[in-house]
């Protein structure tokens, strides 16, 4: 029984060895051809189109720079704003705002600015501004119910004591009437 569980061992990994024979022979022209890039100084992955073929680096190509967005035209005139501020105000300068913290204040007018198409919309403030409003609608919703289910609760109970009241007050009528008519 061994003999025969060799025999059909090997008999298995014969159809095996078949059955992978074609990804090996593509593993090995790949492998040719990483060898042929690499004897002829070529370069492999996001890179290799920067080389020409002798190897050396190609020049890029100058393209048109790209529109200025609405928030570039904004910080540019905001910033020109402010510094022509200082300068009219003739601020010492050791008080004058360093290149940073202009920009910060400028950016900052930026979130609330006009020209700013996310202003008042669309925005994480807005959003989260939307949202509070939704849940203080809710509560007063809420505390709305929650008055008017009492209102009903309290005239309820107020209609009990006028029925009590009257009924109080017709037992009282009913017997005047009976100790007038006893009397009689």
């Amino acid at each position: 029984t061994t003999a025969r569980a060799r025999s059909f061992a090997s008999h298995s990994t014969m159809a095996d060895m078949a059955k992978l024979a074609p990804a090996f022979a593509k593993l090995a022209e790949a492998a040719q051809e990483i060898s042929d890039i690499f004897a002829g100084g070529g370069v492999l992955g996001k890179r290799a189109g920067e080389f020409d073929e002798n190897g050396k680096k190609k020049k890029k190509e100058k393209r048109a720079p790209r529109a200025p967005t609405a928030f570039n035209l904004f910080m540019k005139k905001a910033v020109a704003e402010v510094k022509a501020d200082q300068q009219s105000r003739q601020v010492p300068p050791e008080e004058e705002m360093n290149p940073k913290e202009i920009f910060a204040h400028c950016a900052a007018k930026w979130k609330n600015a006009p020209e700013n198409p996310k202003s008042g919309m669309g925005s994480l403030d807005a959003g989260k501004a939307a949202e509070d409003d939704k849940k203080a609608l809710r509560a007063a919703a809420w505390e709305a119910r929650e008055a008017a289910r009492a209102a009903e609760k309290a005239l309820a109970a107020r209609a009990e004591d006028d029925k009590r009241v009257v009924r109080a007050a017709a037992a009282e009528a009913a017997r005047t009437v009976e100790k007038a008519l006893a009397a009689r």
